[in-house]
């Protein structure tokens, strides 16, 4: 009799997911066929030639030398936007990033002894619920106004809901890239890694180096750090045990040199501030640590936080509980580099320029740490306390679900939205703030390139 209620029970929760999840498909169809290119969208895919070797040129000779970047908008921005329908070409970015989160949470689950419709049912889970929390982080946070807002003018927050939806190179830049870069750091400092082929390792190396500057650096900084405390740590190890590891570290030094002395890096150099004292640096990076607990929204934190939970508590209901999450990669270190890539994006930005967007890629480890850590306290009760299911959970996990849902449904009407006007002429995302659209003169020049570019294809 209690064998067929708990699987009554386990019936009735994959039909409430298969709605939920149902709906989330129907809204993601709403972006794919809506989405629109917004600000640099437009010259990504305009103002250069198609072809990969000229494409690289023109990029690196006259704006960014990163490697990764470029590569990152060639293949996910530039050849979508010309060669498909506008909203499905325009998504692809997008998805690729529910797709990279999707990966990161399913190896920190490391699910083990699985069958492969385990594994299946496991990753569409895991891939409907990122959707869910990636969403409602955002949407919530953009309802409250975190931090600074003197960056953000009057729109405050929703820009970051708005360019995260809208925003293709901003998606690549501060969602794609941490991810690729939190995967590879995962592998890293374990004895498969030593394994690895050399020219494979290379090639890790040269991603992490020539991801933006920012991400470039605390990589590589944290890869240093790691090094050091294990060569200290274990006693027995050698240079030549962290082979590998020397290999990403050099090639990735490598990777950002070349795009920092890159003639398009060089150009750009002329236009920022060229003395920077070191009292001020000094004074910057103190203050980022505290400026980075003034961004965090606790609204937004909590929906995330509940949604991991929720995420945990549902695998255990439908039997889908084993795995050994790790903890270390995908929950300490996340939150170490949400702190450190704020911190060093202030301190860039006396060299460059001040713009809100520079904060995203930190927002997006807090995400990563927020949902990763729900799952991990919640696999902590069941395991520890054996906790019952109660209805104070269902109502506290109902509401998450809920207000994240609510979220989904406002990202399909915001792109609805802007489809109508993008049609009659510019569209600015968000009203008297960044990112522009056709009615700045450097879009508009951009916009005009990419649809001749279309018009030939056709």
């Amino acid at each position: 009799m209690i064998g067929n209620r708990e699987q009554v029970v386990r019936t009735l929760l994959l039909a409430v997911l298969g709605l939920i999840f149902a709906y989330e498909t129907f809204q993601l169809v709403l972006i794919a066929s809506n989405l629109r290119p917004v600000a640099d969208d437009y010259c990504l895919a305009g103002v250069a030639n198609l072809g990969p070797i000229d494409y690289y040129r023109y990029w690196y000779t006259y704006f960014i030398g990163d490697l990764s970047t470029l590569t990152g908008n060639y293949f996910l921005i530039a050849l979508p936007a010309v060669f498909l329908p506008y909203g499905i070409g325009t998504s692809v970015t997008f998805f690729a990033c529910l797709i990279l989160l999707s990966v990161t949470i399913v190896k920190f689950l490391n699910q083990k002894k699985t069958t492969r419709l385990h594994r299946l049912l496991s990753f569409t889970m895991i891939f409907f619920f990122v959707y869910l929390s990636w969403i409602g982080y955002w949407f919530t946070l953009g309802r409250g106004n975190s931090g600074d807002e003197i960056s953000r003018g009057v729109a405050g927050d929703m820009v970051f809901f708005g360019s995260i939806m809208n925003w293709q190179a901003a998606n690549i830049n501060y969602v794609v890239l941490p991810c690729i870069a939190l995967l590879i750091y995962s592998k890293m400092f374990t004895n498969s890694f030593q394994n690895w082929n050399l020219l494979l390792v290379a090639l890790l190396g040269f991603v992490i180096g020539g991801s933006f500057y920012v991400l470039g650096s605390v990589f590589i900084f944290l890869i240093m750090l790691q090094l050091f405390f294990n060569y200290v740590k274990f006693t027995d190890s050698t240079i030549r045990s962290f082979r590998n590891e020397i290999i990403v570290l050099v090639l990735a030094l490598v990777s950002i040199a070349s795009s920092y002395f890159s003639p398009g890096a060089q150009n750009r150099r002329l236009s920022y501030p060229q003395d920077v004292s070191f009292a001020s640096i000094g004074k910057t990076a103190i203050d980022g640590i505290f400026n980075w607990f003034s961004t965090l929204y606790f609204p937004a934190i909590l929906v995330t936080f509940l949604l991991g939970a929720a995420l945990c508590r549902i695998f255990s209901a439908i039997g889908i509980n084993q795995f050994e999450l790790d903890v270390t990669k995908f929950v300490v270190t996340p939150l170490i580099l949400s702190i450190l890539t704020f911190v060093v994006t202030k301190v860039s930005e006396l060299f460059a320029y001040k713009a809100w967007w520079h904060e995203l890629s930190s927002r997006t480890f807090l995400y990563i740490f927020t949902l990763t850590f729900g799952v991990y306290c919640m696999d902590q009760l069941m395991t520890r306390f054996k906790l019952e299911f109660s209805l104070f959970e269902l109502v506290i996990g109902s509401s998450a679900i809920f207000i994240a849902l609510y979220s989904v449904k406002q990202s399909g009407d915001a792109i609805t939205e802007r489809k109508v006007r993008w049609e009659q002429g510019p569209a600015q995302v968000t009203l008297n703030m960044d990112p522009f659209d056709r009615e700045t003169e450097w879009v508009d020049v951009c916009w005009r390139e990419l649809e001749e570019k279309k018009k030939f294809l056709l």
